[in-house]
Order: C-alpha cells, then sequence, then structure tokens
C-alpha cells in the first residue's frame, strides 16, 4: 500500500513546500503540514476497517466466493438441466448476491476476528491457504463448463 501512496505523498509534500500553499496551512494553524499529511497517510493506510488494501482484499475474496458459486451452479445446471440455456447476468448478480453474503458473515465476522487471536504456524498455514485458494476456485469453475 506504502508503494502505491508513496509517490502520491512525495507529490503533495512538494506542492506544500511552495509559499501559497504553506501560507494557507499556516493561516488555518497548522504549523507542520507534512507531519499532518504523514498522520493522515497512517490513519488511511493503518485502519483495519476502512484501508484501500482491505477493500481490495475485501473484493478479491468476494470474487473468489462468487467464482465458486459459479463453479456449482455449473454443475447442477450440467447434472440436472442439461438443455437450459440461462442468462449469464442473472446468474452473475445471484452468484454475486450470494457471495456478498457469504463473505460479510464468514470471511469479515468470524475470519479476521479468529485469524487476528492465533499465532505461529496456523497463521502461515492459513496465509497459504488463502493466496492459492483464487486458483483453485478459477481452475474449478472452469473445469465445471460444459
Amino acid at each position: 500500500m506504502d508503494l502505491i501512496l508513496y509517490p502520491l505523498k512525495k507529490l503533495i509534500l512538494l506542492i506544500i513546500d511552495i509559499p501559497f500553499f504553506r501560507h494557507q496551512y499556516t493561516k488555518r494553524g497548522i504549523a507542520d503540514p507534512a507531519e499532518m499529511i504523514e498522520s493522515r497517510t497512517k490513519k488511511f493506510t493503518e485502519n483495519p476497517k476502512l484501508s484501500l488494501a482491505t477493500i481490495i482484499g475485501g473484493g478479491i475474496s468476494m470474487s473468489v466466493v462468487m467464482t465458486l458459486y459459479i463453479g456449482f451452479y455449473n454443475i447442477t445446471r450440467n447434472l440436472l438441466f442439461p438443455t437450459f440455456e440461462d442468462f449469464f447476468g442473472y446468474v452473475l448478480t445471484v452468484t454475486g448476491s450470494l457471495a456478498f453474503i457469504t463473505d460479510m458473515i464468514f470471511v469479515k465476522e468470524k475470519y479476521f476476528k479468529e485469524f487476528n487471536n492465533k499465532k505461529g504456524w496456523w497463521r502461515i498455514k492459513w496465509s497459504i491457504i488463502t493466496a492459492l485458494s483464487p486458483f483453485v476456485v478459477i481452475l474449478f469453475a472452469i473445469a465445471t463448463i460444459r
């Protein structure tokens, strides 16, 4: 996350060195604008609920669960209704809604709380499983397409 924000932060710090902008900060009672920007950046990057990394991770986990549901849907459709032609927009809407609900209940509420309380090998094992799960689920969903 810092790699993405570093060029932006450097640009802002260069702009703050311009006398007009420095005067605007001093007029508002901010003696050291660079320190204020550093503290705001830390609030953004270190907040576990609102940081950009959490938002991106949530999107990835929801897409993994959605892809898993699409694979189960393909298996069910191919076994029970082999001639059924569906509109894929509906499939994405339903599986996306189910993935959002599943992600909010199980991942956000249970997994993160339990993960933060554990130490050692357990964390390493589940980090590896979490990192490999998108690839496994995508292969599963591709394998279920007729």
